[in-house]
């Protein structure tokens, strides 16, 4: 019987941390962490030029506008989904929610962790190659190769959209 390959402890260590972060938090912090990185996307993707030129407008900021614009949307965005989340979590643990919050939590720390573990896992690869010795042997690569398109057999290429042969 083979060890467990470096790899795999690593991917157990964030998958266990990722739980217990989940359990700690409870679904509604861990939900609203993940929306709050969302808001602060949009808020940046949509309104850095319109906050950029008002700063240029108020104050000679130069180059230094839109990384100011960034930061206020960014902290703006996480303070206004923090707020919300906070006065949702009362509410739940107002009404005896608190296991099931963490459950939730549990399971979205999880997925998240899992989440965290494929992004490692197709960087690494992309980077190394599959067939690195780094990687050779790891059941975490194997579960990976069984799970992309590219070795999915026959179906992998055929268009979804397409009607059935015959």
């Amino acid at each position: 019987m083979q060890g467990v390959s470096y790899l795999d402890g690593a991917a157990a260590l964030i998958l266990t941390l990722a739980l217990l972060r989940g359990i700690w938090l409870g679904l509604i912090r861990e939900a609203f962490s993940i929306a709050a990185l969302g808001a602060a996307v949009a808020a940046v993707v949509k309104g850095v030029r319109p906050l950029e030129g008002w700063l240029l407008e108020q104050a000679d900021l130069g180059m230094w506008a839109p990384w100011l614009a960034g930061l206020l949307l960014v902290v703006g965005a996480v303070a206004s989904v923090a707020v919300l989340g906070r006065l949702l979590r009362r509410g739940v643990h107002a009404a005896g929610l608190g296991w099931a919050d963490r459950a939730g939590g549990a399971l979205l720390g999880a997925l998240e962790g899992a989440l965290v573990v494929v992004l490692l896992l197709v960087g690494a690869t992309a980077l190394l190659g599959r067939d690195h010795q780094l990687l050779a042997g790891a059941s975490t690569v194997e579960l990976l190769k069984v799970l992309s398109a590219d070795d999915a057999g026959p179906a992998a290429g055929r268009d979804v959209a397409a009607p059935p042969p015959g």
